[in-house]
């Protein structure tokens, strides 16, 4: 049935509605005579049995047999020829000289039994020099052979040699193929076609292709022989198509045996992609190119060199040492998976020639050296982006000398590399990790990684810029231990527009940074973050932020947009003019906490911890800012710690909490001009050594709400505004500030009268600034015992969830520093029992 099913196909296929079957032997004695009988669309349909015949199809036919377990076909003559002459000739079980010639369902043995060669190969008597041959005088197109046995050949299985088109291989058997060097189980010449689902066992060369126009090699089996799949010399005439290797599968190679490979291509860039190689001594392989330099790609293929001795995953080379054939080679390496290999990669280059290799995203894990290269001539090669078997990357001795992952020979970019084996793309996000080796950037990463992924630095100097832009989501972090990588400028930032940032996130990024330093010496930097999409800067250093000496510009981080900027636990030294700018009616939830400023002292230079401005708004909590007393010498502008102004536009509203600023001209300065209509909350902070512990401008619709601070200043506070309070008066709790010239002001028992044109009265003030915190630590929430909810309290608070403390002398559990996770773990520690000892409030 499955014969019959074959000459219905084709019968409609070529639209011959009437084909005649010529049977044999029963309508023809012999096959050949069968075929001489036949005429153009006829089928020779043989029945099962063994028959011993040279045959010659030169003419438009099916030639089919009953199924390649029933009907086999001998040699009748036995004449292997010799070694190294010309591929046709001798005995040829079948010649083919027309087109469209169809042969299916029969097995072509060269063996013939009742015949003596003395040629013997794995076992078998060899008499047939071919098995399936295209003759001279062609070119012969649309030769097809499926379903079909070929085994015990001297020199060529299947043979496409006429440099005919759209020939098709497919579901054959080709076996023991091997008796010289130049024995190839299915082979083409100067033709374009298909070679698919064949399976290949015992060849000196499996499956190849000579100076091919186009060729798909796909899911072809190959096991036991010298050579698996490749293409050699593609286009080598032009005006071809790339061939492609898709698919294979190809394992347990002879000595010195390849898996898929690519030699010579012209012009053209042929696609090796999803095969499979094991356990051969080349998986992968490229060598040289034609006169027009083709740059073969290999894509999402897996070799395993089962630990075999001097095996190499991935061989790219100029020429083969002992071979005449050299020249510059080109290849691309994508997501293949290179394992268990004595080398997972090698690069050659010959003396006077040039290697190029561009690979990315793949595993090189498990060999004894990952990357390695030789030979005297060129070798351009990068490797980012790739899994080395750890995290820490590849071990390279003066790069990378803590990589725990494959080795990678030196002058190779690996920068930046996956952080776990993502071969196959499974769902993101990763985790990527780069070092500042052979000039990687963080700009290359960021632009490499796909959005919601993360990237890792290690330690080091990474030079960037002019301007490194961010349109993505995308989290980049210091290693978390040992010294903070410092990213320093490459050249001065624009004066104007976006150009200004040195870090540019755009409205559609967003950007997390954490474990760094930006330090800007060297170049004019007006802003080193210009931030409209979403922002999130942890444990950053701020270093030499300046534009333009006598302009007072420059600010460490610039929030715009509409996407929260958050800003923790960072430090800031040396900044033109603003450590955090939040800025405009899009920022409403500004976030500015446990960070350290400290200003450049007295000087003509201005200074600000931060400015909220332009209707944004934004909360400050747990800082200490200290030294901002420059004056403008151009227009008598002071430094302030905290700015908070709505001179840009209406809206600015300002949440101070548990901050600490000191020797400051002002430590909060409330307003811009008369008409400003700022609103600040500031509570639970310390005022000491400024000139103005805080001060207003004389505007009715600015607004304070000021309590549970401690002042100790030239002049504790100013107050000129038309509606603000000094304490907590309407929040049921009384509570007002810490003065330390109470005793000495006008108000004194009844009260604290706050200077300034606005006659504020603070009802609730006290010179016992541990008031607010009695006895031990750990009450954060002020209400009766240390329990549940105070620890809850406190997560709110450092999670941004917009709890305001009531006392941070209470909140800073262990007594040390400012509020943080060390506060929370103590906290805990003491709940749970772990014999943790709660801590005196300590003295403001």
């Amino acid at each position: 049935m499955k014969s019959v099913r074959t000459i219905l196909f084709v019968a409609c296929l070529f639209g011959v509605a009437h084909a005649t079957v010529i049977n044999v032997p029963a309508d023809q004695p012999t096959i050949q005579a069968g075929i001489d009988a036949a005429s153009t669309f006829d089928t020779v349909l043989i029945a099962a049995g063994t028959y011993a015949e040279n045959l010659l199809i030169n003419k438009t036919i099916r030639l089919f047999g009953s199924g390649e377990a029933l009907t086999t076909v001998y040699p009748a003559i036995s004449d292997v020829g010799l070694d190294g002459a010309p591929s046709f000739g001798n005995s040829q079980i079948i010649v083919v000289a027309a087109h469209d010639v169809v042969i299916a369902d029969l097995t072509l043995d060269g063996d013939n039994p009742s015949l003596t060669s003395g040629v013997v190969v794995n076992g078998a008597d060899l008499d047939a020099r071919n098995g399936i041959i295209e003759a001279d005088g062609g070119p012969w197109n649309r030769t097809y052979v499926h379903n079909t046995t070929v085994k015990n050949i001297f020199l060529r299985g299947i043979y496409a040699r006429s440099g005919g088109a759209g020939f098709s291989f497919y579901a054959n058997t080709v076996q023991n193929v091997a008796a010289t060097t130049s024995s190839v189980a299915i082979m083409a010449w100067m033709a374009s076609g298909f070679i698919a689902n064949n399976n290949v066992t015992q060849a000196t060369d499996a499956i190849a292709a000579n100076h091919s126009r186009g060729i798909h090699f796909s899911y072809n089996t190959v096991t036991n022989s010298g050579s698996g799949v490749h293409s050699d010399n593609n286009n080598s005439q032009g005006g071809g198509l790339p061939d492609s290797l898709i698919g294979n599968s190809v394992s347990n190679s002879t000595a010195n045996g390849y898996g898929v490979w690519v030699f010579f291509p012209n012009g053209v860039s042929p696609v090796v992609s999803s095969n499979v190689v094991t356990n051969c001594d080349v998986g992968l392989f490229a060598w040289g190119s034609g006169a027009t330099l083709g740059r073969s790609t290999f894509v999402g293929n897996t070799v395993d060199g089962q630990n075999r001795p001097n095996s190499i995953g991935a061989y790219v080379t100029t020429g083969v040492s002992g071979w005449p054939w050299l020249a510059n080679v080109s290849a691309d390496f994508r997501n293949n998976n290179l394992v268990n290999c004595t080398n997972g990669m090698t690069v050659e280059a010959e003396a006077g020639y040039s290697a190029t290799l561009k690979g990315c995203r793949n595993s090189i894990s498990g060999n004894v050296d990952g990357f390695w290269k030789q030979g005297g001539g060129t070798i351009i090669a990068s490797m980012p982006s790739c899994w080395w078997g750890d995290a820490t990357g590849p071990y390279n001795v003066t790069t990378n000398p803590s990589g725990l992952g494959n080795s990678i020979a030196d002058n190779i970019d690996y920068s930046p590399w996956w952080g776990a084996s993502y071969v196959g793309f499974p769902p993101h996000p990763y985790t990527w990790w780069m070092n500042n080796s052979n000039g990687s950037t963080i700009q290359e990463a960021i632009d490499t990684v796909t959005s919601g992924d993360d990237i890792k630095v290690n330690s080091g100097t990474y030079p960037e810029g002019p301007q490194i832009v961010i349109s993505k989501d995308v989290r980049i972090g210091g290693p978390g231990v040992g010294d903070r990588p410092v990213i320093v400028p490459t050249a001065s930032t624009g004066g104007s527009g976006d150009a200004k940032g040195w870090f540019l996130v755009q409205p559609a990024g967003a950007l997390t940074l954490s474990d760094l330093v930006l330090d800007g010496t060297g170049y004019e930097i007006n802003q080193g973050i210009r931030c409209y999409g979403a922002g999130a800067f942890t444990n950053l250093g701020f270093r030499n932020i300046s534009f333009s000496a006598g302009s007072y510009q420059g600010v460490a981080v610039v929030g715009f947009g509409d996407k929260k900027v958050d800003i923790q636990f960072c430090t800031f030294e040396n900044i033109g003019r603003i450590g955090a700018l939040f800025f405009g009616s899009g920022i409403t939830d500004g976030v500015f906490s446990n960070n350290k400023y400290t200003g450049k002292g007295s000087g003509d230079w201005l200074d600000y911890a931060v400015e909220v401005g332009g209707g944004a708004v934004a909360t400050l909590g747990s800082n200490t800012i200290t030294s901002c007393r420059g004056v403008a010498s151009t227009d008598g502008s002071n430094s302030a710690g905290v700015l908070v102004t709505t001179y840009y536009g209406a809206g600015t509203k300002a949440g101070l909490s548990g901050n600490k600023i000191s020797d400051c001209t002002s430590g909060l300065s409330a307003g811009y001009d008369a008409g400003d209509s700022s609103e600040v909350l500031a509570r639970g902070g310390e005022f000491v050594g400024n000139d103005y512990g805080i001060s207003t401008v004389a505007a009715p619709k600015l607004k304070l709400r000021v309590f549970g601070n401690y002042f100790s200043n030239t002049v504790n506070a100013e107050d000129n505004t038309g509606s603000s309070v000094w304490d907590s008066a309407g929040t049921g709790s009384g509570v007002g500030n810490c003065w330390s010239d109470w005793a000495t002001n006008p108000g004194y028992p009844l009260g604290y009268n706050v200077p300034g044109t606005a006659g504020a009265i603070d009802h609730y003030p006290n010179v016992d600034c541990t008031e607010c915190c009695e006895g031990t630590t750990g009450n954060v929430n002020m209400l009766g015992i240390v329990d549940l909810a105070d620890l809850s309290a406190l997560v709110n608070y450092l999670t941004n969830l917009g709890y305001i403390l009531p006392c941070d002398g209470e909140a800073n559990v262990n007594a040390t520093g400012i509020i943080d996770l060390a506060d929370l773990s103590a906290l805990v520690s003491y709940l749970t029992n772990q014999g943790y000892v709660l801590p005196n409030c300590p003295a403001l």
